[in-house]
């Protein structure tokens, strides 16, 4: 059985980028042996766009660490970001520095490792420092000394496989807890941190800096060996001027609100749903799982996480889904842990669900609040069904006679409001989400 570990906090994000606070133990991407939930997995559920540059198996992913090592990682949205973040990679101007806590002592203040890093020949697990590996590089500087352990400062200047834990294993200081490269004694895991993360931003340019305090676990132990409580354990290091720095954020005071926004297909509710979330950042959609076909311009992560059926059953079986309906034939599902996810970080949550979706929550989530959106009339909502070009005649039809159908059902939303002009919408919806409690 996987060993459950902590959700990763989300510490920045925009159109382009996201900042993630990696817990220890969760692994970051599929991997052989491994049947766990990764970050890609979390990653998908907070709904995309991301980047499909490494693979659909890896969205977003640009770099990585280590199962067992905590902190900042950057993920990218388009395929243009990382692009660009992957160059400021390999040209070394993409800034990333640990903490670390070692065995031994240096005599030196400061100093820098040059090995190259390739395959161990005799243990294919294992990274070694060999003469037919590639160019590595690591410095690193001294923190606090303590009795048999020091803590260091290390700065990245190329990115191998293991690079860190190789490295100094090489020159007898080993990480404290690496049991692949030196002794794991008591700990579960290597005292192991990326503290600092430094780009430059793939569109505006300017410069950002991200810094990460030492998780729990670590700083407890820094301070069991005799770490100053006055040491900062934040280490903004190397910020260059006019860079922005931030902080993971602290958990939020109270729970998000939840709203549900139905209505018969070709009403505009996407329309509506992208305005709202341009003029309330507060809001968050997570993107729901389909069964059904992408449509023309639609994009797998943006519109819905498209799936196929056997996925789809073995979610629901694992009751990953808030509620699913079977809708024009296609199935489906709001992801449970996304949802909840955002409440508890203090995001509000806007889900786009059909009316047979909305009356399963509505049994589960008597704290939501749910809203209609109805078209004009009957003759307008089917001239836009047919005036948009998705559907053929048949689907056309059906999707009239199930417009019938939830119209019937609008009477028990708390709100109901009629798209006739997209501003006027979004205004009067807009006052129903600031006035709820």
């Amino acid at each position: 059985m996987e060993e459950a570990v902590d959700e990763p906090r989300l510490v920045y994000q925009d159109e382009l980028i996201a900042v993630v606070d990696k817990p220890a133990g969760l692994v970051v991407h599929p991997a052989p042996g491994h049947r766990g939930k990764t970050l890609a997995d979390i990653v998908r559920e907070w709904g995309g766009p991301w980047s499909e540059v490494a693979g659909r198996e890896r969205p977003g992913i640009v770099h990585r660490l280590d199962r067992g090592t905590s902190g900042l990682m950057v993920l990218a949205r388009t395929d243009t970001a990382h692009v660009e973040l992957s160059q400021q990679l390999r040209a070394r101007t993409m800034g990333r520095e640990y903490w670390a806590l070692v065995r031994g002592h240096f005599r030196e203040a400061r100093g820098r490792i040059d090995a190259a890093v390739g395959r161990d020949p005799a243990q294919p697990r294992r990274m070694a420092v060999t003469g037919g590996g590639r160019e590595a590089a690591t410095e690193f500087f001294v923190l606090e000394r303590f009795a048999d352990q020091t803590s260091i400062r290390l700065r990245l200047l190329s990115g191998r496989t293991h690079q860190i834990r190789v490295h100094l294993a090489y020159i007898g200081r080993p990480l404290v807890g690496d049991g692949l490269y030196g002794h794991g004694g008591d700990r579960s895991r290597p005292a192991l941190h990326a503290a600092m993360l430094h780009l430059r931003h793939p569109g505006s340019g300017r410069e950002m800096v991200f810094c990460s305090r030492l998780p729990a676990d670590l700083e407890k132990l820094r301070l069991s060996l005799g770490g100053s409580p006055e040491a900062t354990t934040a280490y903004p290091w190397s910020v260059s001027p006019g860079a922005m720095v931030t902080q993971p954020k602290e958990p939020p005071a109270t729970r998000g609100r939840l709203f549900v926004l139905s209505g018969p297909s070709g009403v505009g509710k996407d329309t509506v749903i992208r305005r709202l979330l341009e003029l309330r950042p507060q809001l968050a959609r997570p993107v729901a799982y389909t069964t059904r076909r992408p449509r023309p311009g639609e994009l797998d992560g943006r519109e819905y996480s498209f799936v196929s059926e056997e996925e789809f059953e073995e979610r629901a079986a694992r009751d990953e889904f808030l509620e699913t309906a079977v809708v024009h034939q296609s199935r489906y599902g709001t992801s449970r842990i996304r949802v909840e996810e955002l409440r508890a970080a203090g995001r509000d949550v806007l889900l786009k669900i059909d009316v047979q979706g909305a009356a399963s929550l509505r049994e589960q989530a008597a704290d939501a609040v749910f809203i209609f959106l109805a078209p004009p009339s009957r003759e307008v909502l089917l001239n836009r069904l047919t005036s948009r070009r998705t559907e053929n005649p048949e689907e056309v039809a059906l999707r009239t006679r199930d417009a019938d159908r939830e119209l019937a059902e609008a009477h028990w939303y708390n709100h109901q409001v009629v798209n006739d002009l997209v501003e006027r919408v979004v205004g009067e919806i807009g006052e129903i989400v600031a006035s709820a409690p």
